[in-house]
């Protein structure tokens, strides 16, 4: 069961996590990250906008928010699929600039890190998306999903790892919930933990 408000949904769980994030950081620096995660999202919706695409459904996820859009060239999807990260390192170079209060060089450090963080080669993530894109334009579906299996679980792993390692700080802990919540998504989509993207 999914709250919907026209295009936009939003799963339980989603909301559920955003609630314990603002119980256990506070208010402001979880306004924060959804200050930043909303300029990452339209960094994506303004490139499939200008690449011509059309968007049917924006859904807030465990992993972030998934932009449902009809099938586009491969080519034209890593591109839309790279602007999200793209938008999130423009804006922490931004809040960076400014001078005054440490609000902006928060934002800057989250911004920058949500950008780094949606490059990990695993799907659903941006890098993953991008990867997909590409080698599917190039060797094929088949020969993509493969490769994305295999990135999948090492990013899974390697974010797992670095949660344990960092066990003793908030990073850590959402390294942790980021790593059962990519392991959760690859069980549940099958064997190379893709949904389709068109």
């Amino acid at each position: 069961m999914e709250l919907r408000v026209g295009r936009l949904a939003a799963s339980p769980l989603a909301m559920l996590i955003w609630a314990v994030f603002c119980l256990w950081l506070g208010l402001e620096a979880t306004l924060m990250l959804l200050i930043c995660a909303a300029v990452h999202e339209a960094g994506h919706l303004l490139a499939i906008w200008a690449l011509g695409g059309r968007v049917k459904q924006v859904r807030a996820r465990l992993l972030g928010a998934v932009i449902r859009i009809e099938r586009m060239p491969y080519l034209r999807e890593a591109l839309a699929s790279a602007a999200g990260p793209a938008a999130s390192m423009l804006f922490a170079l931004l809040m960076a600039r400014k001078t005054g209060t440490g609000t902006f060089h928060l934002l800057a450090g989250s911004s920058a890190a949500l950008g780094v963080f949606n490059l990990l080669p695993a799907y659903p993530m941006d890098g993953g998306r991008v990867l997909y894109a590409l080698l599917a334009h190039r060797f094929g579906c088949e020969a993509a999903s493969r490769v994305l299996l295999i990135t999948g679980y090492a990013s899974t792993a390697c974010m797992a790892a670095g949660g344990i390692a960092l066990l003793r700080s908030p990073a850590g802990w959402a390294l942790l919930i980021s790593a059962a919540a990519m392991a959760i998504h690859y069980c549940k989509n099958g064997r190379f933990g893709l949904e389709s993207i068109g």
